[in-house]
């Protein structure tokens, strides 16, 4: 059973592709920074607030 697990996470790894995450400050302008670090072009681009 656990063998199958890590398959099926595996399997999902692998159709999600790259990801990466940034860690940027509220306030100042460090997610612009962050962004252009990480080479993130404006398209491919999704928002998210919390």
């Amino acid at each position: 059973m656990l063998q199958s697990i890590f398959k099926d996470i595996k399997n999902r790894m692998d159709r999600v592709g790259d990801v990466s995450f940034s860690k940027a400050e509220k306030h100042g302008n460090e997610m612009a920074s962050a962004l252009a670090l990480v080479g993130i072009k404006r398209p491919r681009m999704f928002k998210a607030w919390w």
